[in-house]
């Protein structure tokens, strides 16, 4: 038995082929299962085995004995265990700050297209009144005072809270609905 044990080792130095088919036949399994317990993972054990005897067959490793084989290969298989759970964490860890970023993105996004839209149907509101309410109203977004555009558009004061108070309620109908969405946003 000791000759035979001897005889696989060599063969795995040797990069044997019968040696490699036997490290298939006698350790795949076993170090899928071994795997299986780190990752709770079939697929990803499967991956990570063949990838450790991948990497033994192209290193220049040489073994003395049948134990040394045995650590490398259960060291190698739980060591990249370790790492595919780390770099799992990491990229879970990459996925909620990228899905945080891009909510606040999206919310940001949100609020300027719903403030562009609530300014375009304003001024389309204030395009569609009358004149001289429409010069009012303009004046008074200048925040020009009742006394300074009654001076300049020569009209009196009453007259320019009469046209102030009008544009206010066709521009609070028409952006109501708008305002109201808007504020629950905000």
């Amino acid at each position: 038995m000791d000759r035979e044990i001897q005889n696989f080792i060599n063969g795995v130095n040797r990069k044997d082929a019968k040696a490699w088919e036997r490290i298939y036949m006698d350790y795949y399994s076993p170090l899928c299962h071994y795997a299986m317990k780190i990752l709770n993972n079939r697929e990803q054990a499967e991956d990570l085995v063949q990838g450790a005897i991948i990497k033994l067959w192209e290193s220049p490793l040489c073994f003395e004995n049948i134990a040394a084989f045995n650590v490398y290969l259960y060291r190698t298989v739980n060591n990249n265990c370790l790492k595919e759970i780390r770099d799992k964490e990491r990229e879970d860890k990459r996925l909620k700050e990228w899905a945080f970023f891009t909510d606040e993105i999206e919310s940001e996004s949100l609020s300027a297209v719903m403030f562009e839209e609530v300014i375009r149907k304003l001024r389309k509101v204030i395009e569609e009144m009358p004149p001289k309410r429409r010069e009012v109203i303009l004046l008074s977004m200048k925040r020009m005072t009742n006394d300074e555009i009654s001076l300049k558009l020569n009209i009196s004061q009453n007259t320019v809270k009469k046209h102030k108070k009008e544009a206010y309620a066709v521009i609070k109908a028409a952006v109501k609905s708008d305002l109201f969405i808007f504020s629950i946003f905000f």
